[in-house]
């Protein structure tokens, strides 16, 4: 539709995270998107140095990836999905009746943009 292929990358061990920089590095894509999951979490310096060494700006999924050093982040608020699921079960637990229709939906309306961004460098 807007002439842009995406190309995608499934990643579930350090060399298949190495193996698909590889392949993003020959592709030399205009962007990167880290996906949310337990590995791209517990491995984020390790991505963010490879976007960096390959001049890749990326956008991840939680802003603890900005506190490392990536430029920037869009993703649900978690923390606020775990008071909201806290508020429901709480309410159930309290005998709050809910009917067997109704269904609890976490929106992603709250949903957090980070930058991390560096002040400029004055000249001497």
């Amino acid at each position: 539709m807007l002439g842009q292929e995406i190309h995608v990358f499934q990643v579930s061990n350090e060399s298949e995270l190495d193996n698909a920089f590889a392949a993003v590095t020959n592709l030399r894509p205009d962007a990167l998107v880290v996906s949310a999951s337990g590995f791209m979490g517990a491995h984020g310096q390790k991505i963010i140095e490879l976007a960096a060494r390959n001049s890749l700006p990326a956008m991840y999924f939680i802003p603890k990836f900005c506190v490392l050093g990536g430029l920037m982040s869009y993703g649900a608020n978690v923390p606020d999905a775990f008071r909201q699921a806290g508020e429901y079960t709480g309410s159930i637990l309290k005998g709050q009746k809910r009917s067997p229709q109704r269904c609890l939906c976490f929106s992603p309306a709250n949903s957090s943009l980070s930058s991390i961004s560096r002040p400029p460098k004055h000249s001497a």
